[in-house]
């Protein structure tokens, strides 16, 4: 696992999680139900939850000032998995997602940014 520190001395081995199988890990919850699965883990453990999937570990993140951190101000800190960049790639390319240069990146977001703007978000609902 990756030791990138989280919150001044945080690890990613100190970020709490739930009890999983040996192997598949929180698979079959995940699966089954995944925004009531990432929800519960975020109620029961607070804004920075671990687990894993077939060996994989994720770290959901939800509070939205490290959201912030993580996709905006310390972007570098956090590359983009070459798993999901070589898999993804292929099919979405080089858009947000899969786009593994920052500067390239950055300026995406800027394009797209007035999309998401809550007075937009809002009249998507309406439609």
């Amino acid at each position: 696992a990756n030791e990138t520190r989280y919150r001044g001395t945080q690890t990613v081995k100190d970020i709490p999680g739930p009890k999983e199988l040996p192997l598949i890990g929180s698979m079959f919850k995940l699966g089954d139900e995944p925004i009531h699965f990432l929800r519960t883990l975020a109620d029961t453990f607070g804004d920075m939850v671990t687990f894993t999937v077939m060996g994989t570990r994720f770290v959901l993140v939800s509070d939205p000032e490290a959201i912030r951190t993580i996709l905006v101000e310390e972007v570098e800190k956090f590359p983009k998995s070459t798993f999901d960049l070589e898999n993804l790639s292929p099919y979405l390319g080089k858009g947000l997602l899969t786009n593994p240069d920052p500067d390239s990146h950055r300026q995406n977001r800027k394009l797209v940014a007035p999309a998401f703007h809550h007075k937009r978000i809002q009249s998507y609902a309406e439609i």
